[in-house]
């Protein structure tokens, strides 16, 4: 399984903490996609790893964007606000 936490959120500066941890022997891919559904930002996560990541979206307009976490079994969405 594949777990997933992202703070703040909301975020006032368009920065966030992506904790993702996976406890499965396949990789995951992490993507931000916008209201438009283009991938603005990807990563590939290990198998079997925790990791935190520095998202940066104070470059990008305010608005609401998703953090989709993609494993071969399953698809988690999470709504992300960049005030």
């Amino acid at each position: 399984s594949t777990r997933v936490s992202i703070y703040p959120n909301p975020s006032i500066s368009g920065i966030f903490t992506v904790e993702i941890s996976t406890l499965n022997s396949l990789s995951s891919e992490l993507n931000i996609v916008n209201m438009m559904g283009e991938i603005i930002y990807t990563v590939t996560i290990l198998p079997n790893h925790t990791k935190k990541y520095v998202l940066d979206l104070s470059k990008f307009s305010a608005g609401i964007y998703f953090a989709a976490v993609k494993t071969k079994d399953s698809k988690t969405m999470i709504r992300l606000v960049n005030q």
